[in-house]
């Protein structure tokens, strides 16, 4: 039981990292629309984020997951733990399908065009 605890203990510590890390993306953003002259440093510091921090937390949360369900008396049928797995797959293609791709063209972008090249502009939701 007490290897549980710590593996649980473990997972919710890369939950925090991994959505605490990716919940600062919003702030770096607003803080480069101020001051445009930033937004490569920005863009480079949300990727180092991502790579260092957040995306080492996701693989830890999958990890610390499924030694969990190793170790307690879940079967992978169990409806929460396979919705939870299937959102997991889900957001994994879109950040590797949507957000990275997207993210390396911008720093790439700005590299190449400079800072004005880039819209950082939250899209608009059209009210319906």
């Amino acid at each position: 039981m007490i290897w549980y605890l710590l593996f649980e203990w473990l997972h919710v510590l890369f939950a925090i990292l991994a959505v605490g890390s990716n919940s600062t993306t919003a702030v770096w953003m607003m803080l480069a629309r101020q001051k445009p002259e930033a937004v490569e440093f920005t863009l480079k510091g949300i990727k180092t984020i991502d790579d260092k921090i957040a995306n080492r937390a996701y693989g830890g949360l999958l990890v610390t997951g499924v030694i969990m369900l190793f170790i307690a008396p879940y079967s992978l049928t169990t409806p929460w733990l396979l919705i939870s797995l299937i959102l997991y797959a889900g957001l994994l293609v879109v950040g590797l399908a949507g957000y990275s791709p997207a993210l390396r063209s911008q720093i790439k972008a700005v590299e190449t065009n400079g800072f004005d090249s880039v819209d950082i502009t939250p899209p608009r939701i059209a009210a319906g």
